[in-house]
């Protein structure tokens, strides 16, 4: 067996890397191509053209590891392996002015003609290289020679037409994230250089002496940077999974040789015998070491090279999870959006939603050249129901396209629930991070469904408090008609008293009973007064102070101006106030609760035998309690549920807007106050507050 030479594994492995670069690209395409059946030319043909470019490369590896002796006497199975080539390379260059043609943006589909002469002169120059005895010739080495210069004429020629088809079309700049496939000026840039190397290889294969591949130490390394030129405009679009794959291969390649190295090392430290054991295991350790921990080895290059996590699933289910319908359809997306981008490590998100056009977005994505044009309702019924990316971009029309070349978009999900489609998410990110697994793609699938569902029942929420304010607003219409005729009510028999008076004194100008009639028409008007003042305190919108207040010192404030009034009418007063009932709340009107409780109570004990009236203040599992208790008459069970309403009151005297204003006061602050009658006589008047701890 024929040792190799260090150039031969010098070029051998520099023909690796196109062929390894190729053959992602060819796997990503073909996965793409076999899982959602495009049916656009330029997502047809790129997997073929990608995996003939990756043979090809593979055959250089072959013919650079084959000694050189061999290349000039060469056998029939290396002469058909030298066919072969020529017809991947050919086929190569004549998918490679195919695409050219389609690559700019809503291009038509060639002509037959033009398909003709393309596939035409493809097959020609593949006649040639099957039998080149077809070529008018003296001798077969010249026959040979034209055959060469056949070729690199027509691959350079064909490559720089490509070069020049796209570079009509290529926007400024540098690579963008993006699946379209739009050309930019580095990618005419490096495709250049990759004719040019082309044109440097065809120089220094006809000016080659010998038919070695390895005669000229140079064209191997040329050769296989133009590879790499030629297919870095394919692996840029997907350059996460090329980086990706690169590593784990090269860790397995430098596993597989240091396992061999150490067991030739063995194997001749031990002799001839055992030897061939350690040279057996050196083949098959690799295998049983390698192959279970490629998943492991890919999670560990995923979380180093991307800090990809593997639980972004379960992450997003969470938040998903914690999403409260609450919030409303916008600031549900928003939320959504602001998890997405944080879990899946994106530049940026945005909901387009479907029935008012409304834009959501987060992070860094521009949004309006898509909010312009994407369609809505009835109009989106032909876009995609399904996470769609790359090449299915290049199955919509062609504002829709441009305007997904602006804003930089990555991928495309439909936010679609059994009751309706919403809207449309889409993503952004870097360069790197612009391939996304299949995993990752059927999770986040998924969760757009499960989206759509949240949606759904903000949506009903909406619509039910929609309905509870529609049926509130005509509850206080009601109120309002109800409240107006208690206040003609209550307003009518003073101002009719106070008019008959007023009669009279017109009547009878000298009547000694005019003074009489006169103070009784002040007190009547006085009486209509009271109740306007009352209504307007009740409708007034009050503005609150909150602080921390300790209800204690405000229930003795509001005792002390009412002890001499207790005193005179000779009620007995008992106390059971805490010290450190803390609470949230306006102080003033806090006090003013307790005064008008507290002046209720008092007129009640007042014509009772027996007069007593209690204030109690604690503390009760997180409530602060106030407690008002009198012995009086008490009010009739059937009047309990009522004493609370506007204008109700069984007091003569009374304008019935006190306890009114003393609930809305104290449901202002969290609370409830409730009316009991105990012992069916006397009432106790209880508060609750929401307790807070002392600062």
């Amino acid at each position: 067996m024929t040792q190799l030479s260090t150039l031969q594994l010098a070029a051998a492995a520099a023909y690796f890397l196109p062929t390894l670069v190729f053959s992602i690209v060819a796997a990503d395409l073909w996965e793409f191509c076999l899982r959602l059946r495009p049916r656009n030319q330029l997502s047809r043909l790129l997997p073929f053209l990608t995996s003939a470019a990756a043979a090809f490369f593979f055959l250089q590896i072959v013919f650079t590891l084959v000694p050189d002796h061999l290349h000039g006497d060469p056998p029939g199975p290396l002469i058909a392996l030298y066919v072969l080539a020529d017809i991947l390379i050919i086929t190569t260059v004549a998918l490679t002015r195919h695409v050219a043609h389609l690559v700019p943006l809503a291009s038509p589909s060639p002509s037959r003609r033009w398909l003709l002469i393309n596939y035409g002169l493809a097959a020609l120059a593949i006649v040639i290289s099957v039998d080149p005895h077809l070529i008018p010739a003296p001798t077969f080495q010249a026959q040979l020679f034209i055959l060469r210069i056949c070729h690199f004429t027509y691959i350079v020629a064909m490559l720089a037409l490509s070069v020049w088809q796209v570079a009509r079309y290529a926007r400024r700049g540098r690579w963008r994230p993006g699946s379209l496939g739009d050309m930019r000026t580095a990618d005419v840039v490096i495709l250049s250089a990759g004719v040019l190397g082309c044109a440097a290889l065809f120089v220094g294969i006809v000016r080659a002496t010998a038919f070695g591949w390895t005669q000229q130490a140079w064209l191997p390394f040329v050769s296989a940077a133009t590879g790499l030129a030629l297919a870095t405009p394919f692996a840029v679009r997907i350059l996460g999974r090329v980086v990706r794959t690169v590593i784990v291969v090269v860790i397995d390649l430098a596993a597989v040789a240091a396992i061999y190295w150490a067991a030739r090392r063995a194997a001749a430290a031990v002799g001839p015998e055992i030897g061939a054991l350690f040279e057996l295991a050196a083949v098959f350790l690799p295998i049983l070491v390698l192959i279970p921990l490629q998943t492991p080895l890919r999670k560990a290059v995923d979380w180093f090279l991307f800090r990809r996590r593997f639980i972004r699933q379960a992450e997003l289910q969470a938040a998903l999870v914690q999403l409260s319908p609450e919030r409303g359809i916008v600031e549900c997306c928003r939320r959504a959006m602001e998890e997405f981008v944080r879990i899946m490590q994106l530049r940026g998100a945005g909901v387009l939603l479907d029935e008012d056009g409304a834009v959501v977005a987060v992070g860094e994505i521009d949004m309006e050249p898509l909010r312009h044009v994407w369609p809505r309702g009835a109009s989106a019924a032909g876009l995609p129901t399904a996470v769609f990316a790359g090449g299915v971009f290049r199955e919509l029309p062609h504002t829709l396209q441009q305007a997904l070349v602006d804003a930089e978009i990555v991928g495309v999900t439909p936010i679609v629930s059994p009751r309706r489609r919403w809207g449309y998410g889409f993503v952004t990110t870097g360069v790197l991070r612009a391939s996304f697994t299949v995993e990752e793609i059927e999770a986040v699938q998924g969760l757009a469904g499960q989206f759509g569902l949240v949606l759904d029942a903000a949506e009903l929420l909406e619509r039910a408090v929609a309905v509870e304010r529609s049926l509130a607003h005509s509850e206080k219409l009601a109120a309002v008609g109800e409240l107006a005729a208690r206040v003609a009510h209550e307003i009518r028999n003073p101002v009719t008293a106070a008019r008959s008076l007023a009669q009279l004194m017109v009547r009878d100008p000298s009547s000694p009973h005019n003074v009489e009639h006169a103070e009784l028409i002040l007190a009547e008007l006085g009486r209509v007064e009271g109740q306007v003042q009352a209504l307007l305190r009740f409708a007034r919108r009050e503005e609150f102070s909150f602080e921390l207040i300790d209800l204690g010192e405000v229930a003795r404030s509001a005792l002390e101006p009412l002890r001499p009034r207790l005193e005179a009418s000779g009620v007995a007063l008992e106390t059971d106030i805490a010290d450190g009932v803390m609470t949230r709340a306006d102080r003033e009107k806090i006090r003013q609760v307790l005064i008008n409780l507290l002046d209720n109570a008092a007129d009640a004990v007042g014509s009772s035998t027996v007069k007593r009236l209690a204030v109690a203040v604690r503390g009760d599992d997180g409530t602060a309690v106030i407690e008002v208790r009198d012995s009086g008459p008490g009010v009739p069970v059937e009047a309990l549920p009522r004493l609370f309403e506007p204008f109700f009151s069984l007091k003569t005297t009374g304008t019935g807007l006190g306890l009114a204003i003393v609930k809305r006061t104290v449901e202002a602050h969290g609370g409830r106050v409730e009316a009991h009658t105990p012992d069916a006589a006397g009432m106790l008047m209880r508060v609750e507050l929401p307790a807070a701890a002392a600062a």
